[in-house]
């Protein structure tokens, strides 16, 4: 397999992959996902060279950051670039 190539995002010289794993599945958006299932995906994708990762409180009302942060947290912290948004109020809506 080819290896994936990093690009400079800032001037301060920050660099990701060219190819990332969005966390939208790992947070259950378009189906339930059990935990193991999503951690393993996470490090599979590093096992293969990703070291981007994007992730966001509404993906499952932070399942996706957390089961992220399983994943990645025997990782090496310096390789993993890890983008998220903010700005969400996460309010639980009355049925």
């Amino acid at each position: 397999m080819a290896e994936i190539e990093f690009r400079a995002v800032s001037k301060g010289g920050l660099k990701v992959t060219t190819i990332g794993l969005g966390g939208t599945g790992l947070g259950n958006m378009y189906r339930a996902v059990d935990t193991d299932a999503a951690v393993k995906t996470v490090q599979a994708a590093y096992e293969n060279g990703i070291r981007y990762f994007d992730t966001a409180p509404v993906y499952g009302f932070g399942v996706s950051e957390t089961r992220l942060g399983l994943a990645i947290k025997s990782l090496p912290r310096a390789d993993i670039v890890i983008s998220s948004k903010i700005g969400y109020d996460l309010v639980p809506i009355p049925p």
